[in-house]
């Protein structure tokens, strides 16, 4: 692929590539403008991107911003925690992206630094001394296998078992909140785009009264519409909760599965983690689901998501808003062909960034 933008000059593309990877500009009479400037000519715009995405800036600043909005719906300034540390480390290392609802591993301090390296289930107390501290992320965050060296936890299941996702979604509540958040961070869709009429509603628990003010009719219009979808798949997160200050796996179902018997005592009843994916009938192809859509567990359903067209071309979009500062539909046909290129070279997230920067989405 040509720098091939008629207008624009070897150094100037240069300057565009860098500034687009790391938000810095480019001065003419740095050394690094000169390499990139001959790669250009060359036409080694990979190398170009290579290079720029080595500057502490891509992952503390690009990065970081990708990894922010993904995580908050939009919010540029969230504090560093282990579910953002576990984004940036990954694109830093090149990691296949769909670890990030599936993968065994968490970031924490280089070992180098001293104790403590990792973080653990109850404190967020390492990721604020990081920030504190201010040195580039991309140098002091420390790959770690497995997430968490407990003997409580079970699968892991990439930010899905984080600690700071816990709190956001499994603290009180009734772990519903998992499933819209899911699909907000990882599927970029909001609660108004997947919600969808006449669902089955055999998987929506008891607590959800099927005659809400004494009109059945508004159950069926409306409630229906959300719950069908997001009990069905509520199911995975029924052993693990955020209590305490503290993420923590069950042994059985947690007890607010169950709150709530009487508003209707006909509904389902949670007695194990299994889900059902009810997204999947006619109209429903466009999430290009690829594996088992029902299952037993969190990793399962991590899996389900990581594995569909919807995911790749998610985390497409959310890199040319980053990069390019471009905000296009998940269904726009250039986001869907850079994900299907993002699918076929094994879903890097490293080499997404530099595919984005010097590919023709951001002139």
């Amino acid at each position: 692929m040509g720098y091939a933008h008629a207008i624009d000059s070897p150094g100037q593309r240069a300057k565009t590539i860098f500034h687009h990877l790391t938000g810095q500009i480019l001065r003419d009479d740095s050394p690094l403008y000169l390499q990139l400037v001959e790669l250009v000519k060359n036409e080694n715009l990979t190398k170009v991107g290579d290079l720029a995405a080595k500057e502490a800036s891509f992952i503390d600043s690009t990065v970081r911003l990708w990894a922010s909005r993904m995580l908050t719906n939009e919010d540029p300034n969230l504090l560093l925690n282990d579910s953002l540390a576990l984004l940036m480390g990954s694109v830093r290392d090149n990691l296949d992206a769909r670890l990030l609802l599936t993968g065994d591993y968490t970031y924490g301090r280089d070992p180098r630094m001293g104790p403590p390296s990792r973080t653990d289930t109850g404190s967020n107390a390492l990721f604020d001394d990081l920030e504190q501290q201010g040195r580039p992320l991309g140098a002091v965050l420390h790959l770690y296998e497995p997430q968490w060296n407990t003997a409580e936890s079970k699968s892991a299941s990439g930010i899905l078992t984080t600690r700071w996702w816990a709190l956001q979604n499994y603290s009180a509540g009734t772990n519903r909140r998992t499933i819209p958040a899911l699909f907000q961070s990882f599927m970029c869709e909001s609660v108004d785009q997947w919600k969808r009429p006449n669902l089955p509603t055999s998987r929506i628990r008891q607590d959800i009264d099927r005659f809400p003010s004494g009109d059945a009719h508004q159950f069926q219009t409306f409630c229906r519409n959300c719950h069908g979808a997001m009990d069905g798949l509520a199911g995975a997160f029924s052993k693990i909760t955020f209590e305490n200050e503290k993420i923590t796996w069950l042994s059985e179902v947690a007890p607010k599965y169950l709150i709530h018997s009487e508003f209707y005592p006909d509904g389902y009843v949670t007695v194990d983690e299994s889900w059902i994916n009810f997204l999947t009938g006619e109209g429903q192809s466009y999430y290009g689901w690829k594996s088992a859509t029902q299952g037993l567990g969190i990793k399962n359903l991590g899996d389900m998501f990581a594995q569909s067209e919807q995911f790749a071309r998610c985390m497409v979009k959310r890199t040319v808003k980053t990069v390019c500062k471009k905000d296009l539909d998940v269904q726009n046909k250039i986001i869907k062909e850079l994900a299907a290129e993002f699918s076929s070279n094994g879903y890097k997230l490293r080499d997404l960034f530099i595919a984005v920067a010097i590919g023709n989405v951001c002139l």
